[in-house]
């Protein structure tokens, strides 16, 4: 597989950008004012957790953001905006067959879960319009902050979860996407010279389709990551796990690009391999025909952030 002589065109779906910029500046604002109050218990304090406060404050004052001294969790942990035509890309859909509606966030808070960040997408009604509820459950994102001894690696972690957590809201918004503007019709682009709307193939391919079982509670990795409507949101998620727990700037990014996509769980998913127990994995199946779109569209995003 030789990467650098990849061809990488593919785009992936396009979240909309108003609501992300929305919904991100309140959610780190809200992440920022929980670390700023985070009570250590006196069991685990160490000297270095002093600095943590100090450097919370100077990450929200670049940011703009006010730390709130009487401030609690559930106080402003959901946030709405509305949605407009104009969020999505002309070519998704003509403008006439466009709606508006509501987005809501809603930040969850629970300490104990293990994973950082974890989203959710629901589609629901009000007012005879769409209502998409976006739920950001924050887990256990102090970790890997706590154990860091410099100030200078405390920083780091706590620009590294932003960007995680950042990652976890396009992930979502991408589902809000298909949802809203991908649903009801394939994608379109307008043939200048006929006036007529043509199908664009290459900005949609079935990005709405789920594999059967992919709602239920008990749904494994296999049918849930590879899901046509998991695709583009998944490796969004990949490349910000890429460049925030793998990349190494110091590196050439090529080989590390060709190191993750050979570890990474599901890439291993796309090549037909299977966990047999944890930390094993077989081949048990074909290669997936995406798998190729998908390492190219990894690689066009990894540079865009990189």
């Amino acid at each position: 597989m030789q990467l650098n002589e990849l061809k990488v065109t593919e785009a992936l779906v396009k979240y909309p950008e108003r609501i992300y910029n929305a919904f991100s500046a309140h959610l780190e604002q809200e992440i920022l004012n929980y670390m700023y109050h985070y009570k250590v218990h006196k069991n685990d304090y160490e000297p270095e957790h002093d600095n943590i406060k100090g450097i919370v404050a100077k990450i929200a004052n670049k940011k703009g953001v006010t730390i709130e001294q009487n401030w609690t969790k559930g106080k402003s942990n959901k946030f709405e905006i509305d949605i407009r035509p104009d969020d999505f890309p002309e070519r998704y859909t003509p403008r006439t067959e466009k709606e508006d509606g509501y987005a809501k966030l809603q930040i969850v808070y629970k300490a104990s879960y293990v994973e950082e960040a974890e989203g959710t997408h629901e589609l629901g009604i009000r007012n005879n319009k769409w209502l998409h509820i976006i739920r950001i459950l924050i887990g256990d994102i102090m970790e890997d902050i706590l154990i860091q001894d410099t100030p200078k690696d405390q920083f780091r972690e706590m620009y590294s979860t932003l960007q995680r957590v950042n990652s976890t809201l396009r992930h979502e918004l991408m589902h809000l996407t298909q949802d809203h503007a991908l649903k009801k019709t394939t994608s379109k682009k307008l043939d200048q010279k006929t006036g007529e709307w043509e199908t664009d193939d290459r900005a949609l391919t079935g990005q709405t389709d789920r594999l059967p079982g992919y709602q239920d509670d008990d749904s494994n990795e296999e049918i849930h990551n590879l899901s046509p409507v998991e695709f583009d949101p998944m490796i969004e998620s990949e490349t910000a796990r890429f460049r925030y727990t793998f990349y190494d700037r110091t590196e050439p990014v090529m080989p590390q690009i060709k190191e993750y996509i050979r570890n990474s769980s599901f890439f291993k998913l796309l090549r037909g391999m299977r966990q047999t127990k944890p930390g094993e994995w077989k081949t048990s199946g074909t290669v997936d025909p995406r798998y190729q779109t998908a390492i190219k569209k990894f690689t066009k995003r990894v540079n865009e952030i990189t």
